[in-house]
């Protein structure tokens, strides 16, 4: 990882954990490192979308296929069962990487969300 990535991680923890923040609730059973989790998957699938469709959610562009909402899905990782928004494509063509189509009992690893980012 270069200075660059580290610094924007160091900042991100800094953001998170202040000299306020209950430690004692960040690894417990749904504490803030499970959400951070479940908000790490549900953006880097959105990310898949756009790359998918070929813009962004906001963009104007003409096109057959356009997003269709969300599902809902659960993936079973190292720290749980994760709840996941995941976004769908009009013409059901979209294949999640991070996560793929019928596959809810997937063991995912916190090394996943890196390969896809």
């Amino acid at each position: 990882m270069n200075n660059t990535n580290q610094e924007k991680i160091k900042q991100a923890v800094d953001l998170l954990i202040d000299k306020d923040t209950d430690l004692t609730s960040f690894f417990a059973k749904d504490g803030m490192l499970k959400q951070l989790t479940k908000n790490l998957f549900e953006k880097a699938l959105k990310a898949e979308l756009d790359e998918h469709l070929g813009y962004s959610k906001y963009s104007r562009i003409e096109t057959e296929n356009s997003r269709n909402g969300i599902g809902k899905k659960s993936l079973i990782t190292e720290g749980g069962v994760l709840e996941l928004e995941v976004p769908r494509d009009r013409n059901a063509e979209f294949t999640l990487v991070l996560a793929p189509k019928r596959q809810t009992n997937r063991r995912a690893r916190s090394e996943d969300i890196i390969i896809i980012c």
